[in-house]
């Protein structure tokens, strides 16, 4: 039996209706842009970009002085076409708190950019005309440049970090413009970033901070065009957002506030009469006090561990501690601060700082001896320091306790060796001979292979002078 066909015509204009509704539905309109919680200021201090705050004298002339004005800009988009990248106008890369620094790239300041002339012109009206969904314009900052001074524009900020203290870490940008002593400038960008740190002995997560200058072959016109630097963000609100500082240097066509005055005139004379403070002469008794200070504060910071350690071994004279703070792992560095109590030792001679340096470097190497053992590095430290003594379990950790001083430990484990001479096992005898020997102290005519009469015979003259 046939089913009746039925019609679907009349659901058309519904269904019509539909996709001409959904067709037609506007997107939802973008947010405006928001700028992450940031601090923006300027400062100004005598010197260079790269002489630094060298001082001198401390009378300036604001007279003549230059208006630095920077316009900064957070866009939602970084990079332009007209711009070119930051590292092609690089003339050097200094880095504080490095092992190396003088750097060939400007980590801190991967994607930056930089423009001039015409592209800076284009780029600054563009930035400044955007609508509020794609750029925010910050506080506009100025300055005033003297000559043989410069002016730090800066913007601080926090990122998110949860094992930071309050479960944040301070980044920081700065666009540096230094006059020297007549019209010529200089531009840097300066960027300070807490790093996460990772220290293999603990528990927890320590923070670095890092700081890289990125000295550039550009700079301002004075009442020229602008120069446009752009950076990437690095507040960690998401890919892609950056600010666009327009930096222009003009002559003073008006005479700046009185508050403006001021404030130049103090923080540079401030700034020129510390640094001329910190060059006057020092003697030497005083600064190696100062050094050594300082190198004993720097011991409770797991990044200047073995930095410290080197230097303060080197500095006082303790060998063994200065040839493990070179070779040993970051754990057994962490483990021997522990034990060195540099907190009582600030107000310590150079002698007894040495004393204590050494003797807990051979308790630190000791212990591992009588535990588990010591890793083939740091058992020839000990072969080569302290000879037999040194490798036979329990002998320093006898020696130690019983001298007050690097000299009676010195005496204590030359004996040690001395004794080993007469030792049944021929490895330990020649061990000990070989470390006699290389300091002048072997027996004459003692052989530690022969047969045990001669041995005991080369041996007889130090014995009957021990007996007396």
């Amino acid at each position: 039996m046939r089913r009746p066909v039925t019609s679907d015509t009349h659901r058309l204009p519904r269904l019509l209706a539909a996709l001409l509704v959904t067709g037609c539905a506007a997107p939802p309109p973008p947010q405006p842009l928001a700028a992450p919680p940031l601090t923006l200021g300027v400062r100004h201090f005598a010197g260079t970009v790269l002489t630094g705050n060298r001082g001198g004298s401390t009378r300036i002339d604001l007279g003549a002085a230059f208006r630095v004005e920077c316009r900064i800009h957070y866009v939602r988009t970084l990079g332009d076409s007209e711009l070119t990248p930051l590292a092609s106008h690089t003339r050097l890369v200094v880095a504080a708190r490095s092992d190396d620094p003088l750097l060939p790239v400007a980590a801190l300041a991967s994607g930056a950019q930089l423009g001039t002339g015409t592209a800076a012109r284009h780029v600054a009206a563009r930035v400044a005309s955007g609508d509020a969904t794609s750029t925010v314009a910050l506080e506009p900052l100025h300055g005033w440049l003297p000559a043989g001074a410069t002016v730090a524009c800066f913007v601080d900020g926090q990122v998110r970090h949860p094992g930071a203290p309050a479960g944040r870490a301070r980044q920081r940008v700065v666009v540096l413009v230094s006059r020297d002593r007549g019209e010529a400038l200089s531009l840097a960008l300066e960027i300070e970033d807490t790093t996460p740190w990772e220290p293999k002995a603990a528990d927890t997560p320590a923070f670095e901070r890092r700081r890289q200058i990125v000295v550039v072959d550009q700079a301002p016109q004075v009442d020229g065009a602008p120069l446009v630097l752009a950076f990437p963000s690095p507040f960690g609100e998401g890919s892609g957002r950056g600010f666009v500082a327009t930096l222009s240097v003009q002559r003073q066509k008006s005479r700046p506030s009185e508050a403006d005055l001021a404030r130049c005139r103090a923080e540079i004379t401030g700034t020129a009469a510390a640094a001329k403070r910190g060059a006057a002469p020092v003697d030497g008794v005083a600064a190696a006090a100062l050094t050594l200070r300082t190198t004993l504060a720097n011991l409770d910071l797991a990044h200047h561990h073995r930095a410290s350690l080197v230097f303060l071994a080197g500095t006082v004279e303790a060998p063994l501690a200065l040839d493990l703070s070179l070779i040993a792992d970051d754990p057994t560095l962490a483990a021997w601060i522990a034990t060195t109590g540099a907190a009582g030792t600030k107000d310590a001679g150079q002698a007894e700082l040495g004393w204590k340096l050494e003797k807990s470097a051979f308790a630190i190497l000791a212990k591992g001896l009588d535990g588990d053992g010591l890793p083939p590095q740091l058992m020839a430290l000990m072969a080569h320091h302290a000879g037999e003594a040194g490798l036979l379990p329990g002998a320093m950790s006898t020696l130690l306790p019983r001298c007050n001083d690097r000299a009676a430990l010195q005496r204590a484990i030359v004996q040690e060796n001395l004794d080993a001479l007469d030792s049944t096992d021929p490895s330990s005898r020649v061990r000990a001979f070989d470390w006699l020997k290389l300091r002048g102290q072997a027996p004459k005519g003692y052989d530690p292979l022969a047969p045990k009469a001669d041995r005991r015979k080369a041996l007889a003259p130090r014995e009957e002078v021990q007996g007396r």
